[in-house]
């Protein structure tokens, strides 16, 4: 899938960069009601959302979605959901002038990298069935697959050969239920703390 007029920045990933700003459109809707900085956030919104309706990421749509539907719920703000909803719309139609106007004609197959997605996790489940207690071990998700002989030597030898496209895959396959386990615990935590925190900012 090259990134032929997709928004990389740093990261040199559209996915990436997309989770990026997502998170940094949400921080400026939380901030966004103060009134001495409120032209400057807007502006900074404006341009973050342009940058992520550039990345033309699929995985980075879905996340804007349920993201800004679910703060809207919580802050429940009908303002804020029929804006996000807009804004969905927007992104939306983003990926489809693109996909029309850029992939079709250089013959760039998006189904095709999805195709390539699901079989990742399917190798990294696989591999999780090998090692269920305490998986393959840290950093040792390349050697694993050479081991196992799950996926063509190109792929092994490439940057795509050091994890899994799905991150609680990656977790699972090489730290096992164990380590998902007390992954998921921390990741509990982090919600429970920013909760917390959300509810005593917006009292």
């Amino acid at each position: 899938d090259p990134h032929f007029f997709r928004v990389v920045s740093t990261f040199l990933d559209p996915n990436f960069l997309g989770s990026f700003l997502i998170f940094t459109l949400l921080l400026l809707v939380v901030t966004i009601k103060s009134p001495r900085k409120q032209k400057l956030l807007c502006l900074a919104f404006f341009l973050n959302y342009l940058a992520l309706a550039g990345t033309f990421s699929r995985s980075s749509d879905l996340m804007f979605v349920f993201s800004f539907v679910i703060l809207s719920l919580l802050k429940r703000s009908f303002k804020l959901f029929y804006f996000s909803i807009f804004l969905s719309l927007g992104i939306g139609l983003s990926y489809l002038f693109y996909n029309s106007l850029v992939a079709q004609p250089r013959g760039i197959d998006r189904q095709k990298s999805g195709e390539y997605r699901l079989g990742s996790w399917q190798v990294g489940m696989k591999m999780f069935d090998r090692s269920p207690l305490f998986g393959v071990g840290f950093n040792s998700y390349r050697f694993a697959l050479k081991e196992y002989h799950l996926v063509p030597d190109s792929i092994i030898k490439g940057h795509g050969g050091s994890s899994n496209d799905s991150s609680l895959l990656t977790v699972a396959s090489t730290t096992g239920i164990i380590g998902l386990f007390s992954y998921l615990i921390f990741l509990s935590s982090v919600l429970f703390v920013s909760w917390k925190s959300f509810v005593q900012y917006k009292d």
